[in-house]
Parts: structure tokens; C-alpha cells; sequence
């Protein structure tokens, strides 16, 4: 039967890591160098699972301050944490939202396109490299589908899976390891956790950001998710709502845009599809 493939390493010429939220995909061949700095800068912002001996090798310990656009605090105030309280309980209030988030590095460009709502979620994924999916979430209910190379290298098919799924769509029952990492960041309370700062958090000034009028709110992103710092920037009025997050270090950057609170979302299940677990070892 065929068997789902061992994580690669970074000798691979992809090298894939989860993390919590996201899934993400570089193409190589790098040095290590490279590979450490695509993984720390990725980690921040979605699904990593990673490895002691990547961790040892690459070190995710400190990370760059935010760079370009991302503002720097202004002053520490007490209100900050409030600030951030409110507006992700107004944004699950509101029930759904679009989310489109660009992952730039030395290794390309990720883009991610979100269509979530409380229990449900569409994620489009696509990389400058050629790899594309898609994730169905549906009531609880996961289903991914992707070209060749996202089957091989991002779901660690073997070659005789992928070839027999084609363009299927795929199952993954609650009961799989892969599950969690399928399903992160492809419904709203997983769209808002990833881009919610925490520790110590500062209020930024006031600015404007794509025409809208916000507050910065600016702290560490979650230590799980590979550690650094980023701000996250709401909208100023009565109801605060996450308009941009943005991280970054030297050699990446991550814009997250949240557009269309409240849109109509209908996600429906495939009419067909294949269980994960059949490809298991």
C-alpha cells in the first residue's frame, strides 16, 4: 500500500515545514543559511511543526524587529490589551471574513486566500514555485486537493498516491496527525489566533492603512509559532476590527489583509473523495 513520505530534511530540494496555522513550501537548492532563515520567518505566521534537529540547527530564538511598514510602538499602554480583547470578539461576532496573506523570503512568494467563517473555511494556496491546493473545511469535516508536486512535497505523497488521486480531493478524519495541520487558519477562531500579538503589547499611533483609519497594536507572536514580533492593526471606531497584520525579519515579510466582515459563505463537501488514511503506512 502506498505510504506517506518521511518529512525531508534540509538537503531536500523542497523543504516543507507546519506550522501551527499555515502550511509552507520553499524550493531549492539552499545552504542552510537559507533554509533557517525561510523557516523563521514562515514559522511566525502558520502551521510549524518543527523538528529538535531543526530547531538546534537553525536556532528560532530571537528575530528581527518588524521592518518597512510595520510601525513602531509608540507607548506602552494599558489599553492595548483591551484594544485586542474587543476587536477579535467583534471579529467573531461578525462571523466571517476574506483574508488574503502574501509570505515573501529568499525562497519566493506564498499567497493564501481565506474565505472562513466560525466552523467552516475555503484557503486557496499558491507559490511562486508552481505548488497550488486547496483546503475544504466543512462543519469540521477536512479536504484538501493540489497539482503533483503539492501532493509529493507539501502532503509528503509518494509518487504511486499522487499519481492515483490526481485531482481528487482527499479526506482527513479527525483521527490523523494531519489533520490539526490541515484545518489551521481555515476557520475564523484560527484566522484571528494566528494574527493576535501577545506578551507585554503596545498601542502604536494613529495611521492610515489601505485608506482605512487604525491603531497599531504591536507585541511577540506566539513562541509555538517560531517566535519574533509583528503588529497587528485595527480599525478605529466604536467596533475595532483587524484590517492588517504584518511581520517580518531581514529576509522576509508577511501581510495578512482582512477585507469583507460578514460576507455570505456556503462551503460545501466534495461530492467524492478518498481517505487519507488509505495512502497510510
Amino acid at each position: 500500500m502506498p505510504g506517506l513520505r518521511a518529512s525531508g530534511s534540509v538537503g531536500d530540494p523542497f523543504v516543507k515545514q507546519h506550522s501551527r496555522h499555515r502550511t509552507v513550501i520553499a524550493t531549492g537548492p539552499f545552504d542552510n543559511g537559507d533554509v533557517c532563515e525561510i523557516l523563521r520567518a514562515l514559522a511566525r505566521s502558520k502551521k510549524v511543526i518543527v523538528g529538535s534537529i531543526v530547531v538546534s540547527l537553525c536556532g528560532f530564538a530571537a528575530s528581527s524587529a518588524l521592518a518597512g511598514s510595520a510601525a513602531k510602538p509608540a507607548a506602552s499602554l494599558s489599553s492595548a490589551s483591551g484594544l485586542l480583547r474587543t476587536a477579535v470578539r467583534d471579529a467573531e461576532a461578525k462571523g466571517s471574513v476574506h483574508e488574503i496573506e502574501v509570505i515573501r523570503s529568499t525562497a519566493g512568494v506564498n499567497t493564501y486566500r481565506d474565505d472562513v467563517s466560525r466552523t467552516s473555511g475555503l484557503q486557496k494556496s499558491t507559490s511562486s514555485t508552481g505548488i497550488s491546493t486547496d483546503v475544504l473545511v466543512v462543519n469540521g469535516s477536512a479536504f484538501f486537493d493540489g497539482n503533483q508536486p503539492a501532493l509529493r512535497f507539501l502532503y509528503e505523497l509518494s509518487a504511486t498516491a499522487a499519481k492515483e488521486i490526481g485531482t481528487g480531493w482527499v479526506s482527513v478524519p479527525k483521527s490523523t496527525a494531519l489533520y490539526l495541520v490541515v484545518v489551521g487558519d481555515v476557520t475564523l477562531p484560527s484566522a484571528l489566533e494566528q494574527v493576535s500579538p501577545v506578551g507585554p503589547l503596545t498601542e502604536t499611533g494613529p495611521t492610515v492603512v489601505d485608506g482605512i483609519r487604525v491603531v497599531g497594536i504591536h507585541g511577540k507572536t506566539p513562541a509555538n509559532a517560531g517566535g519574533g514580533t509583528e503588529t497587528l492593526y485595527v480599525s478605529r471606531s466604536g467596533q475595532p476590527l483587524p484590517v492588517v497584520a504584518i511581520y517580518a525579519s531581514a529576509n522576509s515579510s508577511t501581510r495578512a489583509t482582512f477585507t469583507r466582515w460578514s460576507e455570505h459563505l456556503t462551503v460545501r463537501a466534495p461530492a467524492r473523495s478518498v481517505s487519507i488514511t488509505k495512502f497510510a503506512k
